[in-house]
């Protein structure tokens, strides 16, 4: 079976956002969840309430704790050591982020291009999405 899903630009982003935190929770990096919230990368006009960062981030770190078990301080599991559903949410993610970079930067020049430009490295057992753009 084949699911086809069309998306305006900011749909794609907020998917390709959604794929990226579901995989770094799945490898332990849940400081990445109080940075997402934080930023409102998608919409700067939301009002945001202050609150205590430091007090959250440990709460955090404390639920990783208890989830991961051995992982402490700021490390994290590899991409290879997650879940196939981390793994597939990072392929797809990838597969995004590359197609949406090279579109919106097609004349980069070579030497400041990052990973965004490289083509994603497959680390699920499911082929790579196929991601077509137009106007």
């Amino acid at each position: 079976m084949k699911v086809v899903i069309e998306l305006t630009d900011q749909q794609a982003y907020t998917m390709m956002e959604a794929l990226e935190m579901y995989s770094r929770v799945g490898m332990g990096q849940f400081d990445n969840i109080e940075y997402t919230l934080s930023m409102d990368v998608f919409d700067p006009v939301v009002h945001r309430q202050e609150y205590d960062r430091e007090l959250a981030l440990s709460y955090l770190r404390q639920a990783r704790s208890v989830i991961f078990g051995g992982l402490s301080g700021n490390a994290y599991k590899g991409i290879m050591q997650t879940s196939e559903r981390s793994k597939i949410s990072w392929d797809i993610y990838q597969q995004l982020r590359h197609h949406l970079t090279v579109y919106k930067h097609p004349d980069e020049p070579i030497e400041t291009r990052g990973n965004a430009f490289q083509k994603p490295f497959v680390v699920s057992s499911e082929p790579l999405p196929k991601v077509t753009i137009r106007e």
